[in-house]
């Protein structure tokens, strides 16, 4: 990631290529490749690479000059013994340390380039961790919590959606990007103590991986989030209410009030925020995987959530908004005194 979006795929840097092992390589620049497991203490990547072109044709792919094929026949035909597994993903080994690169290339059967990406081993913490000096390596926070007890500088932490990261009283974080998982069952926890702190200049997203175009699902956020700002996790904008874009419905209390239960949804308009704390319908019109990043401020962050009312003729029909939890989590069953 660097100062603004993930650069194209022909051109990167280290800092800008981070994301990309978060399916950040879409198929719109020819494949995708996600990191789905990283051991570092017996140096192995777990990789999902995947795009219809290259599934399809069965191209073969490199890391880090070493060729793997798609699957075994491919493989034996070649004379090698690199595929990926059945699960369709391919562990393979690494000689560096965390914060250092590797990269795949794809290419086609006539050997032509189609795509080129370099990725950065993260720092993968699966239980419970403590920082508290800077960190140069990029942190992948996977089932376990971080938590920050002293100032320090990071690169960018990436929080799972089953994963927490606690910021302590007293202590500020500051980092190039923060990302916070989402999925439709639960979210990444977010937790800023008494006077904590995440630095205004650490870059804030809150992430969706959306599959199909089978139809909409929930969606909403604790933080507002203008449209114009969303984006693709190769840093391209996509179209939106565009046929293979994406749509954002809000429910229309007001309708509901008027003609009563049926459906009542409409779509908010593009120079329209996605408002904090309201629950909306989120469609994508491709039939694969695409993560959607969407920057917010934590400076604004609120406890108040507006509601619409409209005395419409018959009372039950009155006043119906969809809303999300306002927390930076998803609700937990603790005890009533929490």
């Amino acid at each position: 990631f660097n100062d603004t979006w993930s650069p194209a795929i022909t051109s990167v840097t280290r800092d800008a290529t981070y994301t990309a092992q978060f399916n950040a390589v879409s198929k719109e620049t020819g494949f995708c490749v996600d990191i789905v497991d990283v051991n570092n203490s017996e140096k192995t990547l777990k990789l999902n690479v995947s795009g219809t072109e290259w599934v399809t044709a069965g191209w073969p792919y490199e890391v880090n000059g070493t060729v793997y094929y798609r699957d075994q026949a491919k493989a034996t035909a070649a004379g090698s013994d690199k595929y990926r597994a059945t699960d369709r993903t391919l562990t393979i080994p690494y000689t560096g340390e965390p914060g250092e690169n590797f990269t795949v290339t794809i290419r086609n059967a006539s050997s032509t380039l189609v795509s080129k990406h370099t990725y950065i081993i993260p720092q993968e913490i699966k239980s419970a961790t403590t920082l508290t000096t800077d960190q140069t390596a990029p942190i992948f926070v996977k089932g376990a919590t971080l938590t920050v007890n002293a100032d320090i500088e990071a690169t960018n932490i990436y929080v799972g959606h089953d994963a927490k990261l606690v910021i302590n009283s007293s202590v500020t974080l500051t980092a190039d990007s923060l990302f916070l998982r989402t999925k439709p069952e639960s979210a990444a926890e977010l937790v800023i103590n008494e006077s904590g702190a995440v630095a205004g200049s650490t870059k804030v997203l809150y992430t969706r991986i959306i599959l199909s175009k089978s139809g909409y699902f929930q969606f909403g956020l604790p933080l507002s989030c203008p449209i114009s700002a969303v984006r693709l996790s190769n840093g391209k904008t996509v179209g939106y209410k565009s046929g293979t874009g994406w749509i954002l419905r809000y429910y229309d209390e007001d309708k509901r009030a008027t003609t009563g239960p049926g459906d009542n949804w409409a779509t908010l308009d593009a120079a329209a925020s996605i408002a904090a704390g309201r629950g909306y319908e989120m469609y994508s019109g491709v039939d694969y995987y695409r993560e959607f990043y969407f920057p917010v401020n934590l400076s604004q962050m609120t406890n108040t959530v507006h509601v619409d009312y409209t005395a419409g003729e018959q009372p039950t029909n009155n006043g119906w908004n969809v809303l999300v939890s306002p927390l930076t989590h998803t609700f937990t069953n603790t005890p009533a005194s929490n």
